[in-house]
């Protein structure tokens, strides 16, 4: 690509960022502030306690049907706030269809991978 058509592109692709941002609609810090402060005093205590669990993906969770374990029985109580290391998309959707559709308050949960250094590293040596 030339580097007038590069230098076009970007800027094409700047003005056009820049526009969708602009149809967005931020809330403004008070409107967050008054929601945030509606949400916690609709929460029970357990729910607020809950909200702080960050639960590891345990085997079931991996290997077996998300919805139907405890934590996913704990997940519709509103007991569990983020989970770690559950590798597959699809339990990560089952989990949080759970924690968006039939929990009371409908909040959504957080998911995470406990990395260090890259996900699934591989060391080699190069020496034989």
């Amino acid at each position: 690509m030339k580097p007038k058509h590069l230098l076009l592109t970007i800027l094409i692709s700047f003005a056009f960022l820049t526009q969708c941002d602009r149809k967005v609609n931020h809330p403004d810090e008070q409107d967050m502030a008054a929601f945030i402060d509606a949400l916690l005093s609709k929460m029970t205590l357990d729910e607020k306690i809950g909200q702080l669990n960050l639960l590891p993906g345990y085997e079931d969770i991996v290997t077996g049907q998300a919805v139907a374990t405890e934590i996913g029985r704990k997940v519709k109580e509103g007991k569990v706030g983020a989970m770690l290391n559950v590798k597959s998309v699809g339990k990560i959707r089952e989990l949080q269809q759970v924690a968006v559709e039939e929990s009371r308050l409908k909040i959504p949960m957080i998911f995470g991978m406990d990395v260090i250094h890259g996900y699934k590293t591989v060391f080699r040596s190069h020496w034989h």
